[in-house]
């Protein structure tokens, strides 16, 4: 029966339709964010909200062709944001921003910058800086005591209006299945 369930769980989040671009799921967590306006004083403290962060990859790990980022949030079903990396992408913001990383070690580094910002929520900080009614930047902001300093910033773009509408569709229907799934686990109980 456990298996069932398990398999049903799975079914439900193979009809997202993100997977019918071709990337497949290698992160799925929700990262403490604070959301900021770009024209705000930058000493102002934005506020801090939960954002379910994705990343899915194009080829496998060790040879990636393709990276999506991808945030999305319960306060506001609406919000659909996503930054896509590949080599000539990367190419740029490591000749812009500095970085020491290979394409080839982007992903991984990411990874743990994300999973920094839950650890470690005193010393590094992910910022939302919306931009434009289309853009914002998702920022890594470390805290050395003595200054606070951008670690890596991605440009993220705001989803079509039919991306959004097929998001926040699929994300009610899963929910209610996966709600249907539990009561019948339950029931059967």
């Amino acid at each position: 029966m456990e298996g069932q369930f398990e398999q049903n769980l799975k079914l439900i989040q193979q009809a997202d339709p993100i997977y019918a671009t071709g990337y497949s799921l290698v992160y799925d967590r929700e990262v403490p964010c604070e959301f900021r306006n770009h024209n705000a004083n930058p000493l102002f403290r934005g506020v801090l909200e939960c954002v379910k962060i994705r990343v899915l990859i194009k080829g496998d790990e060790c040879n990636l062709t393709s990276l999506l980022v991808e945030l999305t949030t319960d306060v506001d079903v609406f919000m659909h944001y996503t930054c896509i990396v590949n080599d000539n992408g990367f190419l740029r913001l490591r000749e812009d921003q500095n970085l020491l990383c290979e394409y080839s070690q982007f992903l991984k580094t990411l990874l743990v910058l994300f999973n920094r910002c839950i650890a470690e929520q005193g010393r590094l900080l992910c910022a939302i800086i919306f931009i434009t009614k289309d853009t914002a930047s998702l920022e890594f902001i470390e805290n050395l005591e003595y200054k606070m300093v951008r670690v890596l910033v991605l440009p993220l773009k705001i989803s079509s209006p039919e991306v959004v509408r097929e998001q926040v569709q699929y994300r009610y229907t899963a929910t209610l299945a996966r709600l249907n799934l539990v009561l019948e686990q339950v029931n059967q109980k």
